[in-house]
């Protein structure tokens, strides 16, 4: 969202953006070096990743359940209300 919108922003100006691991607390450029050329198919693609993901969770016809796989993980779960 910050590459998509401060590419917005500033048009004339070549905007960079760093994905940060919690994992391995490494900061990779976004898009890497190579796939500058590609910027806005990459940008498109996860542009429209983002829009089926909020469509999904914002349907007032689909309820938001509970993964029943694990307890343990719905336990700590943040949204834990959203499921009873």
């Amino acid at each position: 969202l910050y590459l998509y919108f401060m590419g917005e922003r500033y048009k004339d100006n070549r905007v960079e953006a760093g994905l940060y691991s919690l994992r391995t607390a490494k900061i990779d450029s976004f898009p890497k070096k190579k796939d500058i050329p590609h910027q806005e198919e990459i940008m498109s693609i996860c542009m429209e990743a983002l829009h089926f993901i909020m469509k999904e969770i914002l349907h007032p016809a689909v309820n938001f359940t509970a993964d029943d796989e694990d307890a343990r993980y719905c336990k700590y779960c943040p949204f834990f209300y959203l499921c009873r």
